[in-house]
């Protein structure tokens, strides 16, 4: 993954639509990612889709999205958190997107 970062909570907006997706890439190693759709204001985190990398890197190379940035470290844990209270969500992504949130807390002891 020569001169690529993994980013977490970066949000794609569709330059016509003005939709925009949250991404999570919380499972790189199986080659998908979680994203979930701005509705009304808010992110729908009742009805995250998977994304595989292909369609992430077909997006990012398409004049069709932009990079809108990325989310503070408090609205993406908020959004984790309410993925992580989905009833049907399957354990490997729970703990995978468990570890991101994980990542973002601040080392205590340096």
């Amino acid at each position: 993954m020569n001169g690529y970062t993994i980013r977490q909570g970066t949000v794609y907006r569709h330059r016509v639509s003005g939709d925009e997706l949250l991404i999570f890439n919380h499972d790189p190693m199986r080659l998908r990612s979680l994203a979930v759709r701005r509705v009304d204001g808010g992110w729908d985190a009742q009805h995250p889709g998977e994304i595989t990398i292909d369609t992430l890197a077909a997006m990012r190379k398409s004049d069709e999205f932009e990079d809108a940035g990325d989310v503070s470290p408090e609205e993406r844990d908020r959004v984790l958190e309410q993925l992580l209270a989905l009833p049907g969500l399957p354990e490997i992504d729970r703990q995978l997107l468990a570890s991101i949130r994980t990542e973002s807390v601040p080392d205590k002891n340096p």
